[in-house]
């Protein structure tokens, strides 16, 4: 059974594009990483939304009291209220921030390239089955 050149084109141009985005989000998450300051904030309270939570985090910056809302919200909440979290502060910019956590960091890129290796792996299924 031969495939349709529009499987391989479909499968193999899906997987390759997720693949792509998941590697520059980690290029980008890597960069940030070497780049920014590495600081303590702590967790003043979680705000809930329809069921799910983010934490909202307050930290020093050359001696002002700055406030973070995460943008990741969760169920059941990933932080609790008083807990202390490291934090990646642009220098230039002390309101980029984000969260040390595998939310934050490696979430997206997980699912993205998770998507991309499973469309990949269709592709080569099926390219094997078709040539048997």
């Amino acid at each position: 059974m031969k495939l349709p050149r529009i499987f391989y084109f479909a499968f193999g141009g899906v997987g390759t594009l997720l693949l792509s985005i998941a590697a520059i989000i980690f290029y980008f998450n890597q960069k940030a990483n070497n780049q920014y300051t590495h600081i303590e904030g702590v967790v003043v309270r979680n705000q809930f939304i329809n069921g799910m939570s983010r934490p909202i985090i307050t930290y020093s910056w050359e001696g002002k009291e700055l406030t973070y809302m995460s943008t990741t919200y969760t169920n059941p909440p990933a932080f609790e209220r008083g807990e202390k979290v490291e934090l990646f502060v642009n220098p230039s910019d002390p309101d980029d921030v984000y969260i040390n956590s595998f939310s934050q960091r490696w979430l997206a890129m997980t699912i993205v390239g998770g998507i991309g290796v499973v469309f990949l792996g269709f592709l080569a299924l099926f390219h094997y089955l078709s040539q048997r």
